[in-house]
Parts: structure tokens; C-alpha cells; sequence
């Protein structure tokens, strides 16, 4: 099972009720960051709880977090390729969860395009419904 976490929908599969712009231009209380971790990175039991206090902690300079998720498996239990991060739906990215919208905008505005692990983050918004139906999708 996935405990609390993110269900990971198969890019196969179309459960969601948000379009590809929902995901980058609507503000929402959900902000997705991707392209910051391998699924090496968070496979690492150690290293995922840093990660997540690390996350957590930067974006709390912006307002109140709720929750960080980082997906790790597809529902089935199953681990994407690691070859082939985008195979694993949001396998790779993280989901901030603000208590205010105008939280997530400031850290969106804080966070992307900073480097981290050598890679430029990108931060954009997620729908929050799809968060609350704990489907996550690439798009």
C-alpha cells in the first residue's frame, strides 16, 4: 500500500477531470515541483525523510504547508522504471500542500527555476482536485 500517499495513475489511463492547463496556470493550494529527484533519490528510506523535511522547511517561508507527498509507487505497488522517470506518472515530483493559495504562489515564485542536485526545478500549480482524489498524472 501507499499510506497517505499519492496514487500514481498510469500516462495510459484518464482519471481526472483537469486539463494540461489547469495544471500550470490556475492557482491552487497544491504546487507541484518536478525535476528535482531521481527515483533513486527517493527510494533511499533516509534520504526521502530528509527530503521531504527539506521541502517542507523552504517552502515554509512562504506560507503555511500542509502536507509534502512524494510518490514513490504506481497503486498496483509496483516502481517505475528507473530509466524512464516520466513512466512512473509523478513518480520524481513533489506535491506542496499550502493551507493558502497565496502561499503556493509565493513559493512557485521562490522556488521555480532554482537549481537543485544540479537540476532546474520546475514549480507549477496542481488542481486540487485531482490532489484530493489522490490521482496524480503528468501533464
Amino acid at each position: 500500500t501507499y499510506l497517505g500517499q499519492l496514487a500514481i495513475d498510469r500516462p495510459d489511463t484518464n482519471p481526472t477531470t483537469a486539463t494540461a492547463t489547469d495544471c500550470h496556470t490556475v492557482p491552487s493550494v497544491i504546487l507541484r515541483l518536478s525535476n528535482m529527484v531521481t527515483l533513486e533519490d527517493i527510494l533511499d528510506t533516509g534520504y526521502y525523510g530528509e527530503l521531504i523535511e527539506d521541502v517542507r522547511d523552504e517552502c515554509g517561508s512562504s506560507g503555511t504547508v500542509k502536507s509534502v507527498i512524494i510518490p514513490k509507487h504506481y497503486p498496483d505497488g509496483t516502481t517505475p522504471d528507473p530509466d524512464n522517470i516520466l513512466s512512473g506518472g509523478g513518480v520524481g515530483c513533489i506535491f506542496v500542500h499550502f493551507d493558502t493559495v497565496e502561499g503556493a504562489t509565493k513559493a512557485q515564485s521562490t522556488v521555480h527555476g532554482r537549481v537543485f542536485n544540479g537540476n532546474n526545478v520546475h514549480a507549477d500549480y496542481y488542481p486540487e482536485d485531482l490532489f484530493s482524489q489522490k490521482v496524480c498524472v503528468l501533464v
